[in-house]
């Protein structure tokens, strides 16, 4: 059923290595408020601001729950001095559920003039609501818009590979269905009988292995494509996932380690620790075949990506070490200086062994350079 070599089509083209960063969907998400008129956005400080600001079913049956987190972005902002991230008050509060008997003291704020009673339960509540906004605010760029350029784009510049092994870092879905049909290792089983939820999806382990005959679809931090949808009611005993999971009789599943620490298991992964959360059905697959991909392909494209996550960066340069690998890079700016790189243009520039090429600017900039130049299709195809 599989090619014996998972990096080589049985065609005897190979396949190519896409990794989607949030500059990626920013951008589409960009062109999708212009053209329907709607106000906000997707980026980091837009999902921050959302889950200070606006409330969900967690945060309107319990009112300390966005009380807590603004807490936590206070009191990070005053330690770090800059305005902290969702991810960052995330981490702080899942810290936080594991050392309750601490936590006014590590707060540090006075709340004596309400009645707190700050718990684990509070802090899983609070975790949740966070969770579910950042799932409701990507849900209002699920609107049609013309993307079809972004498959012209990248099928243009890698016209010379195979089916494309697809990393998505996105939790919303606007580049899933440019790339079908695509496996990302679920199958419909069929019905259950929790709440409003109609049917479920399994999830195929000997079938989640690098395929031979589509594209293959990765989300290494999940997305709002798996939850099931709202809780309803004031029940937290839903299913969080729509797919079939071994623990269908909760909402997160809380996993301790050996030092008593926990780890929520939930639809969409996030905070500062994601490792400890990618142990789990999906997300363990999703991370062995990006290992497999960048193995075994030799051209790897790269769009929008900051460089945040270690165990991707590590990868990344792995694959340049390797005498016949290629990397492009596509982002407006390279954080921390990645790689060092010598300008060709005034968009484009490589390192000293041309193993890496950074074309600085957006997606949509990128696809209109390749349209005027051919340049960029000519460092992956050669």
């Amino acid at each position: 059923m599989y090619s014996e070599y998972l990096g080589v089509m049985m065609s005897g083209r190979q396949r190519i290595t896409i990794l989607f960063g949030a500059g990626a969907s920013i951008d589409l998400a960009k062109q999708i408020m212009e053209e329907y008129q709607i106000d906000g956005g997707v980026g980091t400080k837009d999902l921050t601001f959302s889950i200070l600001n606006e409330d969900s079913i967690f945060s309107k049956k319990d009112s300390r729950v966005k009380l807590l987190v603004k807490y936590c972005f206070q009191y990070l902002k005053d330690r770090y001095n800059e305005d902290p991230t969702f991810e960052m008050i995330y981490e702080m509060i899942l810290i936080l559920k594991n050392t309750v008997s601490d936590m006014k003291p590590i707060l540090c704020y006075d709340a004596s003039d309400i009645d707190y009673d700050y718990d684990g339960v509070l802090c899983l509540q609070t975790l949740y609501h966070i969770l579910y906004v950042i799932h409701d605010k990507l849900h209002e760029y699920r609107l049609k818009t013309n993307k079809q350029w972004v498959v012209e784009f990248i099928n243009t510049i890698s016209s010379e590979y195979g089916f494309k092994d697809i990393f998505n870092l996105n939790y919303d879905d606007l580049l899933d269905d440019l790339f079908k049909p695509y496996d990302d290792g679920f199958t419909v089983k069929g019905s259950i009988e929790v709440g409003n939820v109609g049917s479920y999806y399994g999830f195929d382990v000997k079938g989640s292995v690098i395929p031979d005959s589509c594209n293959l679809l990765n989300h290494l931090h999940g997305s709002i494509h798996f939850f099931n949808g709202a809780p309803s009611g004031e029940s937290y005993d839903s299913p969080m996932f729509k797919y079939e999971i071994p623990w269908s009789d909760i909402f997160l599943q809380v996993v301790t380690n050996q030092n008593q620490t926990e780890t929520i298991f939930s639809p969409i992964i996030t905070g500062l620790d994601k490792m400890n959360s990618m142990v789990h059905v999906p997300y363990n697959y999703y991370h062995s075949n990006l290992l497999q991909s960048m193995r075994n392909n030799c051209r790897l494209i790269i769009i929008g990506y900051g460089f945040g996550d270690y165990y991707i960066n590590a990868q990344i340069l792995y694959f340049k070490r390797n005498e016949g690998n290629r990397i492009l890079y596509i982002s407006p700016d390279m954080k921390n200086k990645f790689i060092d790189t010598i300008a060709k243009d005034d968009n484009l520039s490589c390192s000293e062994d041309e193993r890496f090429w950074w074309f600085k600017g957006t997606f949509k900039e990128a696809a209109q350079y390749e349209s005027n130049t051919g340049l960029l299709s000519k460092v992956i195809n050669s």
